[in-house]
């Protein structure tokens, strides 16, 4: 069975009015700590380049935003991103948001200093073609940085959020950081690791963060 961006799409759209009031409470909650994070991984230079991929309502890219870093953030569902650009419309962010496919980026190759992405790795259906795609549009040294929730790296079930017949066919979910690393550095990233985000808080939903890196050379 192959699984088409547009049942994606639907999926994800429907998630799209519950998804800050489900997902994004504790993050909200924990800004300023998200914040020093990005700025401890991405670096000091706030003249960077910033790419959030799977940015859903654009949490992650307002707070690298608020860092002072020049931000893009895309999302499959373009109910996820309506709602990204309707919050920063009326807050005055300035976050480029667009739909695009992760694994066919609409960018040219070495854009960008550091793509970032939240709770997206799990969900991947071609790990190698996307984090290859990923690499292609940093920047030499650039660097990626994957938020995985501790639930889908301590033997915890993810929730379901797609049928069965499509839930079997991510590579990676439930995967573990050995498993995580393996994938990165097969795709040609150096300096591979798993971090855990201790100065996180842990909450039902996700249990705490990991946080998966990787440079381009």
């Amino acid at each position: 069975m192959k699984v088409s961006n547009k049942k994606i799409q639907e999926v994800w759209d429907e998630h799209a009015g519950e998804y800050n009031t489900v997902h994004n409470v504790s993050a909200d909650a924990e800004r300023e700590e998200w914040k020093n994070i990005l700025k401890r991984y991405i670096g000091e230079n706030i003249a960077q380049r910033v790419l959030d991929i799977g940015t859903g309502t654009g949490f992650l890219a307002f707070a690298a935003e608020e860092i002072g870093y020049r931000c893009t953030g895309v999302d499959l569902a373009p109910k996820m991103i309506n709602i990204a650009k309707d919050f920063a419309k009326k807050n005055g962010f300035e976050t480029e948001l667009q739909t695009a496919d992760w694994s066919n980026l609409p960018f040219q190759d070495d854009s960008y200093e550091a793509v970032i992405n939240r709770c997206i790795v799990w969900t991947l259906f071609t790990p190698q073609k996307t984090l290859s795609e990923w690499k292609r549009v940093l920047k030499p040294q650039g660097k990626l940085l994957c938020f995985c929730p501790a639930s889908s790296l301590e033997g915890k079930i993810q929730p379901d959020h797609y049928e069965k017949e499509i839930e079997e066919q991510l590579p990676l979910k439930n995967a573990s950081p050995e498993q995580l690393c393996k994938t990165l550095t097969d795709c040609g990233y150096s300096e591979v690791e798993i971090l855990e985000l201790k100065e996180l808080g842990k909450d039902d939903i996700f249990g705490g963060w990991y946080l998966l890196k990787g440079v381009k050379q």
